[in-house]
């Protein structure tokens, strides 16, 4: 994280397209940034392997919603079937 902290980094992070992942290739090697003038008002920078982490990171976060979004489905079906004359009878009422 290099934070904007001179008038310098704070013109260039106004120059940089805000939230979104960029990258160059100096040497034959990735630099990664991200730059972030809501939050931190900074930029996040990381070579070839931060990036990698990045997308693992990313792809976790993603499964965890679909779970959440799957675990939140079954409980709607089961709150329905529960609240149903069928959740009646299955309880012998």
């Amino acid at each position: 994280m290099v934070a904007a902290n001179t008038p310098t980094r704070t013109q260039k992070l106004t120059d940089m397209v805000p939230l979104r992942m960029s990258y160059v290739s100096r040497n034959g090697k990735l630099s990664y940034w991200f730059a972030d003038p809501y939050v931190c008002h900074c930029i996040y920078v990381g070579n070839e392997q931060n990036y990698h982490q990045f997308e693992q990171l990313k792809q976790l976060e993603q499964e965890e919603r679909a779970q959440e979004v799957t675990d939140a489905a079954e409980q709607t079906k089961y709150d329905e079937f529960m609240n149903s004359p069928a959740g009646g009878i299955f309880y012998g009422e």
